[in-house]
C-alpha cells in the first residue's frame, strides 16, 4: 500500500514539475527585473517618502519567489526524509519477505525529487538567495554603467 502511495505522489510531483517548470522560469526573470529596475530607482528617488513604495514592491516581488522556492525545498527535504527513515526503521527485525521489499522501495526513493524552473533552475532555497544576489549585481552593474 505504501508503495502505491509513494508511486501516486511520484507522478503528482512529475505533473506538478511539468505545469510550474515555466512559470518558475517567468517568475525568476520577472522577479529578477523588477528588483533590478526598483533598486535603480529608489537609488535616484530625491523625496525619502517614495523609498517604502520601492521596498514594498521589492518585498512583495521577492516573496512570489520564496514560495516557489520553500515549496521546491519542501519537496526535496521530504524526498530525502522518505529515504532516510526507511532505513532507520526496524527493518533487519522484520520477516526476509518485508525486508526485500524495504531494500527496493529503499533503492527507489534514493533519487531525491526536484523541482525544475525552465530546465535551467532547481527550485530551492539556494535558488532564491542567487537570484536575490544577483538581482543586486545587476543593479550594480547598471548604476555603474548608467554614471
Amino acid at each position: 500500500m505504501a508503495v502505491l502511495e509513494h508511486v501516486e505522489i511520484i507522478r503528482l510531483i512529475r505533473e506538478f514539475d511539468k505545469l510550474l517548470t515555466d512559470i518558475f522560469l517567468i517568475q525568476v526573470l520577472q522577479t529578477t527585473i523588477v528588483s533590478t529596475m526598483c533598486f535603480y530607482a529608489a537609488s535616484k528617488i530625491d523625496d525619502i517618502m517614495d523609498v517604502p513604495k520601492f521596498v514594498a514592491i521589492i518585498s512583495a516581488t521577492y516573496m512570489q519567489l520564496y514560495i516557489y522556492c520553500w515549496l521546491g525545498e519542501e519537496i526535496s527535504q521530504h524526498s530525502n526524509d522518505i529515504h532516510h527513515s526507511i532505513y532507520a526503521s526496524k527493518w533487519y527485525q522484520c520477516d526476509l519477505k518485508v525486508r526485500k521489499s524495504l531494500n527496493i522501495f529503499e533503492t527507489f526513493t534514493k533519487a531525491h525529487f526536484k523541482l525544475n524552473g525552465g530546465h535551467i533552475f532547481t527550485i530551492h532555497l539556494e535558488t532564491f538567495l542567487l537570484m536575490l544576489k544577483e538581482s543586486f549585481s545587476y543593479f550594480m552593474v547598471l548604476r555603474a554603467i548608467v554614471k
